[in-house]
């Protein structure tokens, strides 16, 4: 519903030219929000809940998940930057939006962290806590969204395609820090787990 918002203020505002134009960097943001971290949520979700009888084996399994999904997120973070030129030609044809790369990578990450969050709480069946994050999530980025289409218009639009994608990160950072979570997020790396999510990134490169 907040996408189906935010995309009715973009078209209202920059007409089908602007639309057309921010066509390629929605599918771009879409990607952001699926791949995130190396796209292991659903993996984060699956281990956890068959760890939940094991303390221990959790707190193992949740350092090398974030430590996995922190590294694909910094190289991903490194490339937009690197190669903010060339993928600035790519996705609108001018190097015109350069500036708008590194907040690509820049959102990849804050992305992750909401969704290893949203993944944990998942896995812990607290169905209600992915709901609380998500909520207010979606319900702060509307109306910031409003403010940046109608006041920066193209560069505004881009900018709140990008919160929109990340938008469950900023809750998820602060339910991790009021919550036991916190404690448990000590990175790691576990070669058992590590191959175990991995097998997540590659189906989901895969389908996608």
């Amino acid at each position: 519903a907040a996408n189906l918002v935010i995309l009715k203020m973009i078209a209202v505002t920059l007409g089908p030219v602007g639309m057309g134009t921010l066509g390629n960097f929605m599918s771009l943001t879409t990607m952001i929000s699926v791949f995130s971290g190396g796209g292991i949520a659903t993996g984060i979700t699956k281990y956890v809940a068959e760890h939940q009888k094991s303390p221990r084996r959790l707190i193992d399994f949740i350092g090398t998940a974030f430590a996995f999904g922190f590294l694909f997120s910094a190289i991903f973070l490194v490339g937009s930057i690197v190669f903010s030129a060339q993928l600035s030609v790519f996705f609108f044809g001018n190097s015109g939006f350069i500036w708008l790369m590194p907040a690509i990578g820049l959102a990849q990450l804050i992305c992750f962290f909401g969704a290893a969050v949203i993944a944990i709480a998942n896995g812990q069946r607290r169905q209600d806590i992915f709901a609380l994050i998500t909520l207010v999530a979606y319900l702060f980025a509307i109306p910031i969204s409003f403010v940046l289409i109608y006041a920066y218009g193209f560069d505004g639009a881009a900018i709140a395609l990008l919160i929109v994608a990340s938008a469950t990160g900023i809750p998820a950072v602060y339910f991790a820090m009021r919550s036991r979570l916190t404690p448990l997020i000590r990175i790691r790396f576990n070669s058992v787990d590590t191959k175990r999510l991995s097998r997540f990134s590659i189906m989901l490169l895969a389908s996608a």
